[in-house]
């Protein structure tokens, strides 16, 4: 797992995901239903946090800055 490095937002966001990947894989494994609700709402505040900081994860599956409304290509 990588560590993030100070004021890069990108990567420390990075390093949640892979925690999250991480635990969501070891609850498929032990108590999966009794924890499932913890890891949707894990996901879902996430992605309200990448959302609000401008974030999102393209199809290699890097985070990068999202398009601002009005932009264009």
């Amino acid at each position: 797992m990588s560590k993030p490095t100070n004021f890069s937002i990108p990567e420390s966001l990075e390093v949640i995901w892979e925690v999250i990947h991480e635990w969501k894989e070891d609850l498929q494994n032990h108590e999966k239903e009794e924890r499932e609700e913890d890891v949707d709402n894990v996901h879902t505040a996430m992605w309200w946090i990448m959302e609000e900081l401008g974030y999102d994860i393209d199809r290699d599956g890097e985070i990068t800055l999202a398009k601002v409304k009005g932009e264009t290509a």
